[in-house]
């Protein structure tokens, strides 16, 4: 009689522990799935969007931490060689005036963003939803 009521109570946690992870299942599956649709219809028209460069600078994975905790989780010293943190993946944000105010969009791709400077005029061809840059023409 015990071991059946050993075998009760481990058949009760195990169901506790599959419905836990068919539920975080459910979850991500859902979050997967509007992605998808976001992105499908952020595949619509790009608009166009002029202005002025205020700045652009090169930003890195939780760059916005402060200093001191950057400094603990990034930095290990030159004798360790390239770790992780160097090779972050570096985006740049632009912000541009606009003329009806000031917008920050990501440029993931350090192509789009090698010659451009503050106070040039520039052009950028944006998706509708997410705001991704699909163009940045400038008009040096």
């Amino acid at each position: 009689m015990k071991e059946i009521a050993v075998l009760d109570g481990a058949a009760a946690g195990l169901r506790g522990l599959l419905m836990v992870a068919g539920f975080v299942l459910v979850l991500l599956t859902l979050a997967a799935a509007v992605r998808i649709v976001v992105g499908i219809l952020d595949l619509g028209p790009r608009r166009s969007i002029p202005g002025v460069v205020v700045s652009i600078s090169e930003r890195r994975f939780l760059d916005f931490l402060p200093d001191q905790l950057n400094n603990a989780l990034w930095d290990r010293g030159p004798n360790v060689g390239w770790s992780w943190s160097e090779r972050r993946k570096v985006r740049h944000e632009l912000v541009i005036d606009t003329g009806s105010g000031t917008h920050a969009w990501t440029l993931r791709d350090a192509k789009k963003a090698s010659g451009i400077r503050a106070g040039q005029q520039v052009t950028l061809v944006v998706s509708p939803l997410v705001g991704f840059v699909d163009r940045l023409e400038s008009s040096s």
